[in-house]
């Protein structure tokens, strides 16, 4: 397992962060709670402003003409979303920004946003280095869709998803999401019916192991 960890780079959860937004966001932000299940944006609606996740998480969504979808990634606490069309002056998202959970957003009006960058430019790095770095890892995602077979990507998105600070038994770690075997799918880019031969598959191999309906994997620091 270690050794999987070390070679592939592929994880679901992009990190999009700017530690100097919390406090900007508190202080120049609309608060908003939205529910779980809430679609935020659509591929066509205008975006208008920038949005910083306080707590709960959210997930890219495309679907294609055929009502097939691809979760490209997920985003949670302290991250934040909408950047991009603002600064590109692209008025559309291109993906359904949906929450998985209930979810606490602080909106910051595009015009404010702008000044905010005006006003304080060293903000501006920050901003640069949470792109660049979202960037890097949408990189690593299309990396994995190419390269990597539905295996190797189930597995990583396990090894993601390891709540470290909770272990359950000696090498034993339950997850910090438990997704469906849907929307596993949705995520590696495979259908349901080979998640589940994959999950079975893992089983026999006790690699993980299934507890009350959730899904446990055995991991070893390297």
């Amino acid at each position: 397992m270690s050794t999987l960890l070390n070679s592939f780079k592929y994880s679901p959860f992009l990190c999009y962060e700017c530690p100097q937004l919390a406090s900007l966001a508190h202080q120049h932000g609309e608060k908003v709670l939205y529910p779980k299940h809430h679609i935020i944006l659509t591929p066509e609606m205008p975006v208008h402003s920038v949005y910083y996740i306080e707590q709960g998480r959210v997930r890219y969504v495309s679907i294609s003409p055929q009502g097939d979808e691809h979760i490209w990634g997920i985003l949670t606490e302290d991250s934040f979303f909408g950047l991009i069309p603002i600064l590109l002056l692209d008025p559309s998202c291109g993906v359904f920004v949906i929450t998985e959970t209930p979810t606490t957003i602080y909106k910051i009006e595009k015009d404010c946003f702008l000044d905010i960058l005006n006003t304080f430019p060293e903000f501006n790095l920050s901003i640069i280095k949470g792109l660049a770095h979202f960037g890097n890892e949408l990189l690593n995602q299309i990396e994995s869709l190419l390269f990597y077979n539905n295996r190797e990507r189930l597995l990583e998105l396990l090894l993601a998803s390891i709540d470290k600070e909770n272990p359950v038994d000696q090498n034993w770690y339950q997850l910090k999401i438990q997704y469906t075997q849907e929307d596993i799918g949705k995520i590696i880019g495979a259908t349901r019916i080979t998640v589940t031969r994959l999950i079975s598959e893992l089983c026999k191999e006790e690699v993980i192991r299934m507890v009350n309906h959730k899904i446990e994997i055995k991991y070893t620091d390297p």
